[in-house]
C-alpha cells in the first residue's frame, strides 16, 4: 500500500480530496495499473479515508471507495490537475458512520430533500439535547427522531439482509408489482429501545396495537423505508447509492489513543460510545456501516460544493 502519491493520478486525487475536506485524519489513494496512464487508462482506483468532514458537514468515521478499470482524460489530468473519466466508472463505497456522523448525514442538504420533504412534510427531529443530534447507534440498529404530522416520532434503521434479525423484505416499486429486496428496513422500536418493533413489511398484520398514533408511526416507517431504499447522493460527479448492504459493527477503544479510527480492525469510538466496560477500561460502541453502489464520471471540483 503506497504511503505517498507516486503517479499523476494518485497525486491529483490526493490533492483534490484534501482540498474538499475541512477534517481529514488520513487519505490513501492506490492506483492500479498506473503505468497505463500514458495511454489514458488505469486498472482501477481505491481510496481509503479516516475521519473525513466536508465544509458542508458531510462526514464519516471511515470510508473505502473502489472503482474498476477506467479511461482517464490524461491531457486534463496533466494540464489542469482535474480527473475526468471518458465514461462513468462503476464501483462500490463502504462508509462507517458513528452517531454524530449519521445525524449529520440525515440533515445534509444533499440528503435531506430526498428523505424529509414530500407527502406529510416529514422533517428530521432536533429536539433532543444529545451530542449526536438525536441519533443513537446500538447493536439492534440506528435510532433517530422525525417530526411528522405535528408529533415527534422515534424510528430505527436496521439491517435486513442477514446482518440483523430479519430477512430482507420486498419493497413494491413499480405499478406492475415488480419488487426489490432492500438490505435495510425501518421499524418502530419498542419503548425500551430493544429490537421488538414491527417491520414495515408486516403492516396490517395486527401484531401491534392498532392505535391511531401507532398506525401513523408505521405509515411513516414505510414511507422512509422507500426513500432510503432509493436514496442516491450526487457528490459533484460521484453518484453514491443505492444501499447494497447495511451492518451494525461493534468497535472498542481498548489500547488505542483518543481519536484513533480504523474501520478494518473495528477500533475507535465516539464520545457517545455505548456498552459496558471491559478490562483496562475498554468500552464497546457501535457504528453503522453502509455499502453503496458508486458511479464516478469525474472527481469533485474545487472549491467544494458540499
Amino acid at each position: 500500500r503506497p504511503t505517498a502519491a507516486r503517479d499523476p493520478l494518485s497525486a491529483a486525487a490526493t490533492f483534490i480530496l484534501r482540498g474538499l475536506l475541512t477534517e481529514c485524519g488520513a487519505c490513501i489513494v492506490d492506483v492500479r495499473g498506473a503505468h497505463r496512464l500514458a495511454g489514458g487508462a488505469v486498472d482501477g482506483v481505491r481510496i481509503e479515508g479516516l475521519g473525513w468532514c466536508s465544509p458542508g458537514g458531510l462526514r464519516c468515521r471511515t470510508l473505502d471507495m473502489e472503482v474498476s478499470e477506467a479511461r482517464v482524460d490524461a491531457l486534463r489530468l496533466l494540464t489542469e490537475r482535474s480527473i475526468v473519466f471518458a465514461s462513468p466508472v462503476q464501483g462500490e463505497a463502504t462508509i462507517d458512520f458513528d452517531e454524530v456522523d449519521f445525524a449529520a448525514f440525515l440533515r445534509h442538504p444533499l440528503v435531506a430533500p430526498s428523505l424529509w420533504t414530500g407527502k406529510g412534510g416529514a422533517t428530521i427531529g432536533t429536539g433532543n439535547a444529545r451530542p449526536s443530534g438525536g441519533c443513537s447507534i446500538h447493536k439492534e440498529g440506528a435510532t433517530f427522531e422525525v417530526n411528522w404530522e405535528g408529533a415527534r416520532r422515534r424510528l430505527q434503521l436496521v439491517p435486513a439482509d442477514g446482518g440483523g434479525a430479519t430477512a430482507a423484505a420486498p419493497l413494491r416499486l413499480w405499478p406492475d408489482g415488480a419488487a426489490l429486496c432492500l438490505p435495510i428496513d425501518i421499524i418502530v422500536p419498542a419503548p425500551d429501545g430493544k429490537d421488538s418493533g414491527r417491520r414495515t413489511a408486516e403492516l396490517g398484520t395486527g401484531r401491534v396495537g392498532e392505535t391511531n398514533r401507532a398506525d401513523e408511526d408505521f405509515e411513516l416507517a414505510a414511507l422512509l423505508r422507500e426513500r432510503f431504499g432509493g436514496l442516491r447522493v450526487d457528490l459533484d460527479g460521484a453518484l453514491v447509492g443505492p444501499v447494497r448492504k447495511c451492518e451494525i459493527i461493534p468497535i472498542t477503544t481498548s489500547g488505542l489513543p483518543a481519536g484513533t479510527r480504523n474501520s478494518r480492525s473495528g477500533a475507535g469510538a465516539s464520545p457517545s460510545s455505548q456498552g459496558g466496560g471491559a478490562e483496562d477500561g475498554a468500552r464497546t460502541a457501535y457504528v453503522l456501516r453502509l455499502r453503496l453502489a458508486l458511479s464516478v464520471r469525474k472527481f469533485p471540483s474545487l472549491p467544494p460544493k458540499f
